[in-house]
């Protein structure tokens, strides 16, 4: 058995994030939190800019094309069409599904709402 390993980023800058794409080694970078979130303490909101300009600069034809990024930080069911809303195709979420009366069903909410 070969343990796979993925590396990634959390970025809160958009220098951040040109960095995490030109690191060969990361195979995905965060970008967040996108709203507060006591899961990150002490770590202002970097709103829905951020996620924007990853999916601008990984979309193809961008300076990134390809790259693989997430949206993370407060985000539940309610706020999915606005993080979709800016090109962003994933998301993680820790409290929308640890939180949940039923986390089984807020996954599948949560996956369906990304995915259509």
């Amino acid at each position: 058995y070969k343990r796979q390993v993925l590396l990634g980023r959390s970025c809160r800058t958009e220098e951040q994030g040109r960095g995490a794409t030109a690191d060969p080694e990361l195979d995905y970078f965060c970008t967040g939190p996108v709203w507060e979130t006591p899961t990150k303490p002490g770590r202002a909101a970097v709103g829905l800019a951020l996620p924007r300009f990853a999916a601008e600069i990984t979309a193809p034809g961008g300076e990134a094309a390809g790259r693989v990024f997430f949206a993370i930080g407060g985000i539940d069911e309610d706020r999915v069409p606005a993080v979709l809303g800016t090109g962003a195709e994933r998301i993680v979420v820790v409290r929308a599904v640890t939180g949940a009366d039923d986390p089984e069903a807020a996954a599948r909410s949560l996956r369906a709402a990304v995915t259509g």
